[in-house]
């Protein structure tokens, strides 16, 4: 069900007007959708959280991984958080969607990865929310994979007050095997521009050697779906 907004009166008697993108009702949620990005300067975190769509400073990030064998390894952690101005409390399913990309050089060669998604609320003290492992990937054959991993959280009843943080983690693991050899390193990405553009990064790294353009074509938006607690 769309609700544009909501007149939500505090405890002085004022009126806030909260927007949600979409409410259910059954549940007493309203979800409000915030984007992951970057920017050269920006909170102690790295990345924002942000209900707006705007162009993140990096369209995705991106590491190489040469290390063969059948463990998983961590490729790379990212951090995006979003303080709140005015008290929210959260309840409910909280929903992400986090594209990747991966690309692998070698014939033969079998890549994969998965991602691993933790939600923080930070205030006086941090409390993780809940995580959550994403679907196992791969590329095979001197290919780039795109695919987007959807989670789904079920946070507890949690109160946020003014000037706390909801900050969500993202840990890309990683693993690839080259029996062919010699080998030769994968390269794995995160997405997260909210405008959705492809191409390069800003220091203009690519992650598919084959056409020039990384996630051209495919999205690369992340975002999480947050369930506010309705007032009804």
């Amino acid at each position: 069900m769309l609700t544009p907004s909501i007149k939500k009166v505090t405890s002085a008697g004022a009126e806030q007007l909260v927007n949600y993108d979409y409410t259910d009702l059954a549940a007493g949620t309203g979800y409000e959708t915030f984007y992951m990005g970057t920017c050269a300067y920006n909170l102690t975190s790295g990345g924002r959280l942000s209900n707006q769509k705007w162009y993140s400073d990096s369209i995705y990030s991106a590491k190489s991984f040469d290390t063969s064998g059948s463990n998983y390894q961590k490729a790379q952690t990212l951090n995006f958080e979003v303080q709140f101005n005015m008290p929210r409390t959260i309840k409910g399913a909280l929903i992400s969607a986090i594209p990747v990309a991966i690309y692998e050089q070698a014939a033969g060669a079998e890549y994969r990865q998965y991602t691993f998604l933790t939600v923080t609320h930070s205030g006086a003290t941090a409390t993780t929310l809940g995580s959550t492992s994403g679907a196992s990937y791969y590329s095979a054959g001197k290919n780039t994979n795109y695919i987007v991993d959807s989670h789904i959280i079920e946070v507890p009843q949690t109160h946020f007050k003014k000037g706390d943080y909801l900050k969500v983690q993202i840990d890309q693991w990683v693993r690839h095997t080259d029996p062919a050899g010699p080998l030769k390193s994968g390269l794995f990405a995160v997405g997260h521009d909210p405008m959705n553009r492809g191409g390069s990064d800003k220091e203009g790294v690519i992650i598919d050697f084959s056409s020039g353009a990384a996630f051209t074509g495919n999205t690369s938006t992340a975002f999480i779906q947050v369930p506010f607690k309705l007032d009804i």
